[in-house]
This record gives structure tokens, sequence and C-alpha cells, in this order.
């Protein structure tokens, strides 16, 4: 915009984008739209300029793109936050089920132990062997 009125009115691009285009571009990443859609509620009082309308066009359907995408984000961390939550609830359940059975089938084979226990990945911390106490020297 600057380049297009730099004959004619370049203050124009200072009115409408602020003095410092960094505090638009490097905004925190949910409020810069918002900046830039002020920036082109002020692009209609500037003065007219080859390819003006491209650009606040240009710039309506990158707020809307962006916009669109943080909506996105949004929607994909709640599903993840959703599916990882039945996910841990479904192991928590499964993992019961399975000491359930375990249980019930130790008590209906209560001389078959090690024989059931095969049947079941045992998820414990391996023991560690004491060592062997050295005799004086």
């Amino acid at each position: 915009m600057k380049i297009e009125l730099k004959n004619t009115k370049a203050d124009d691009a200072d009115y409408v984008f602020g003095a410092n285009i960094d505090e638009i571009v490097d905004a925190e990443l949910r409020s810069e739209p918002a900046l830039v859609m002020q920036a082109l509620a002020r692009f209609s009082q500037a003065v007219d300029f080859p390819n003006k309308d491209q650009v606040k066009k240009d710039l309506e359907d990158r707020v809307t793109r962006q916009l669109r995408a943080l909506s996105d984000r949004d929607a994909g961390q709640l599903t993840e936050s959703t599916l990882s939550s039945a996910l841990t609830l479904a192991v928590s359940d499964g993992s019961d089920a399975l000491y359930r059975l375990e249980k019930r089938l130790l008590d209906h084979f209560p001389r078959e132990k090690v024989y059931v226990r095969r049947f079941f990945f045992d998820a414990s911390a391996p023991r560690r062997p004491k060592p062997d106490p050295q005799p004086p020297a």
C-alpha cells in the first residue's frame, strides 16, 4: 500500500495499519485477525489506488482462513481431549476386568495357579534378587 501511495498520500498506509506494522504481524496469534479487521475497517478511508480492492479482498480472505484454522484447531484439541479421556477410561476398565477374570479363574481352579497366571501378563516391576551378604574379611 505504501508503494502504491508513495506519490500521493503515503501517510494513509500508516493510518490504516499503524506506524509500526510489526504490532500487527508480531501480535498474538489469536488477536492478529482482530487487528487486521480493525485495519480493514479504516481501509475504506484511505485514498484510492490501483489494486485497492484486491488488497482488501486478499486481507479479508487471509483473516477468514486464519479464523477458520484457529476454530478447527480448537475443535481438534477438544476432540483429542475427549478421545484421550475415553482411552484412559477404556484402559482402566479393561485392566479391572482382566484382574477380576484372573481372580475368578484362580478361585475356580485353585490348584492350577501357575497355569492360570500364564494367561496374564505380569506388568509389575521385576524383582531384584537380594545381594548375597559378603563374609567379613
